[in-house]
């Protein structure tokens, strides 16, 4: 089991002898930064709990581990805000690029963690918004057929054809969902869903990117957590720990997951992405390619950032000016995005160095989360956004 988790470890070991020992908690909370391999993991958990076998091998050939290996399986449920367009343009890629199996996996996989956001039982009570999509999603579907891993791929003109408008329907499906919440619709349904009977040992739900949802969606969530139902297991994902209220975490076991090493961040874009030269430093860098962006002008406009909120301020104006000019494109939204996400890595890096406390660590990562969601949520000015943060987190200096 977990013989697709590159990295991580310890929090593997850990889910290993738990799963094994059948003591798993009932709810986890995987923790850490964006590209560590959470929803990996939480998806290989959901297989491993499901698996016929029991033994939870990654070849397994039972029923439950054919299906989670295409994200088909009916008793695992995928909620919350997630960047598909970017993961499904990189596999499409992989796919152009290999034609290997694992591509196929790859690819197949990316297109399901959007499909499976519109699965009926999430969307009962919303008829008119869900039935101007079902046409698409079955024709996506119909489309997933084609280059799913138990077929041979069309020639490389069908296949190009196929790829193109998979792509172009899954960039029409996404404005549909929430882009910063789990609507509370969706968990009071999810909490339906959790008590109906199971086809098989457990039923998993994930959600992503949990810090998000809003306050009803949070109290809702609780009742949930406060009891599970039986063989049902709850995954919470997030990058920022510290923007999950108390009462949530008090309900949740914890783990970690860290950065890569620069041996393990090789070993994903290689065995994964199949990326054999060194073109990208990390994982983020390879994402970002697909987002037009400039990764080393965000990291080293990040890093002047932060040292000026450490230094004297006289040069502030000169910077924020700087910023601007650099982040005005048609990819500024993505571009502070992108750049927002640099610092929180910054900022830990800071703290585990001793230049930032660990009550500075969760004050400065919630501020800056604050102002991503305000970003996406309340489609803030760029602009704005980066020189309000600016100034909160020098008065937290002060």
């Amino acid at each position: 089991m977990f013989e697709n988790i590159i990295g991580q470890g310890t929090t593997i070991e850990i889910l290993k002898k738990e799963l094994l020992a059948k003591n798993l908690p009932r709810a986890l909370l995987f923790s850490g930064p964006q590209y560590t391999g959470k929803l990996s993991t939480a998806l290989e958990t959901a297989r491993v709990l499901t698996c016929q076998e029991e033994k939870g091998e990654w070849n397994c050939s039972c029923k439950a581990c054919r299906d989670q290996r295409v994200l088909s399986h009916i008793d695992t449920l995928l909620l919350g805000p997630h960047d598909f367009n970017v993961e499904i343009a990189a596999a499409a890629d992989v796919l152009r690029r290999t034609k290997k199996l694992s591509a196929q996996y790859l690819f197949v996989r990316a297109v399901r963690k959007l499909t499976r956001r519109f699965d009926q039982i999430l969307w009962e009570g919303e008829d008119t918004k869900i039935r101007t999509v079902q046409p698409l999603i079955a024709e996506l579907e119909e489309r997933l057929d084609a280059v799913s891993p138990n077929s041979d791929l069309p020639v490389k003109e069908e296949l190009e054809k196929g790829l193109e408008r998979i792509i172009e329907i899954s960039l029409g499906l996404i404005p549909v969902l929430s882009a910063d919440n789990i609507p509370i619709n969706q968990i009071r349904r999810a909490s339906y869903w959790s008590h109906l009977s199971t086809t098989g040992s457990s039923k998993v739900l994930i959600l992503e990117n949990a810090d998000r949802m809003h306050e009803s969606s949070r109290n809702s969530l609780l009742k949930i957590l406060e009891e599970p139902p039986e063989d049902v297991f709850l995954i919470l994902l997030t990058d920022n720990k510290g923007a999950m209220i108390s009462t949530i975490l008090s309900r949740v076991r914890s783990y970690s997951f860290i950065e890569r090493s620069i041996r393990e961040t090789k070993d994903v874009l290689r065995r994964i992405f199949q990326e054999e030269d060194e073109k990208y430093s990390t994982i983020r860098n390879y994402f970002s390619y697909w987002q037009e962006l400039n990764p080393e002008v965000l990291n080293k406009l990040a890093r002047k950032y932060v040292d000026l909120l450490f230094a004297d301020k006289k040069e502030e104006l000169d910077i924020l000016t700087e910023m601007k000019t650099l982040l005005s494109t048609k990819e500024k939204r993505s571009s502070v995005s992108f750049f927002l996400s640099e610092l929180v890595n910054i900022f830990y890096e800071r703290y585990r160095s001793g230049q930032l406390s660990a009550s500075g660590l969760k004050t400065w990562l919630c501020l800056t989360q604050n102002k991503h969601t305000a970003l996406n949520r309340l489609n803030l000015n760029p602009n704005l956004v980066i020189e309000s943060l600016f100034y909160s987190l020098s008065e937290d200096v002060q």
